[in-house]
Formats: C-alpha cells, sequence, structure tokens
C-alpha cells in the first residue's frame, strides 16, 4: 500500500515537473531561476549582498512561489538562513537507487537560539533583502510615467527595496526604545 502511494507521488511529480507545475513549497527552483532572480535584482539596483546577508536559495524559491500565487504564509525569522549557511551546512544522505535516498538531512527550518535583538534584526534584514530580491521584478502594465524620486516605487516592482530597507531601519529603531 504505501509503495504503491510512494509510485504514485513519484509519476504525478515527474508528470508536473514535465506541465513545469512544481507540487512541493519546499523543492528548489531551477538554477537558471534562481540566476534570473539575482540578475534581476542587480540590474535594478546595482548591490548584491554579501553571503553573511544574502537569503539561501531555499528562502529564495520558497519566496517567490508565495509572490507567484500572491499568498501569505506566516514564518519565524529565526529559521532564516543566509546563502552562508547553507554553502556551511552538509547533507547527510546517500543514494540507495534512482529517486530513493537513505539518512538524514539537515533540518534547516530547526529555529537558532537568538540571544538578543541584534540577531533578530540581522535575520529580518536577509528575509527582506529575499523579498526585495523576489520582487525586483518590473510590475506589467508597466507605468506610463519615468520612475523618480517623486514616484512611488511599489508601482514599478512587486516589492521595492527601499521598502524593505525603510521597515528593517524602523524595526531597529523601535527595538532601540
Amino acid at each position: 500500500m504505501a509503495w504503491t502511494a510512494i509510485v504514485a507521488g513519484e509519476k504525478a511529480k515527474e508528470t508536473a515537473s514535465i506541465e513545469g507545475v512544481t507540487l512541493d513549497e519546499e523543492d528548489l527552483l531551477p538554477a537558471t531561476s534562481l540566476a534570473n532572480i539575482k540578475s534581476v535584482f542587480f540590474k535594478r539596483y546595482h548591490w548584491m549582498p554579501p553571503p553573511e546577508q544574502q537569503p539561501s536559495d531555499k528562502l529564495l524559491s520558497k519566496l517567490s512561489r508565495s509572490l507567484q500565487k500572491k499568498s501569505l504564509e506566516v514564518m519565524s525569522v529565526h529559521t532564516v538562513k543566509t546563502l552562508f549557511n547553507q554553502r556551511a551546512t552538509t547533507a547527510k544522505r546517500m543514494k540507495v537507487a534512482q529517486n530513493l535516498w537513505v539518512g538524514s538531512v539537515p533540518d534547516e527550518d530547526v529555529p537558532v537560539h537568538v540571544e538578543d535583538w541584534t540577531t533578530y534584526s540581522e535575520q529580518l534584514l536577509v528575509y527582506l533583502i529575499g523579498l526585495a530580491m523576489v520582487g525586483a521584478s518590473p510590475l506589467s502594465p508597466a507605468p506610463t510615467t519615468a520612475e523618480s524620486l517623486a514616484t512611488d516605487t511599489t508601482d514599478y516592482v512587486f516589492f521595492p527595496w527601499d521598502l524593505a530597507w525603510r521597515y528593517h531601519a524602523r524595526a531597529v529603531q523601535c527595538a532601540k526604545k
């Protein structure tokens, strides 16, 4: 019974991948999509965060799917991982057969113990950078007026970096009071 369910799930996944639909929210986006997210962000803002602040590929994939579906997810900021964390952890699993693995992968959703508000603030910044990276793609239809200091950046992109930066600055300011 369980074997039948596993086989059916794998077939559904293969069919969905052929159609271009991903069934699992936790799956990573293809490398080309992740590279495109990063290049669109760089093209717009001419800046890339260092690895200690750059969101992990898993976080970017999750945020991208949320933004595409226009869905809202309550997520603990304590579970946010950076690209540096992603590169430093290693998966401990062994391939037994095609699409069959034995072992464990470090649980990325285990909250990191937070000592103070500065650590929380740093993780919030990583999350907001992730939103800004995913949200840097231009809206369509594009506004007819050219973007300037007087225009609202939310009219041009899904989630602008300046909005994320202001939110983070306000959170830090409130925490210092």
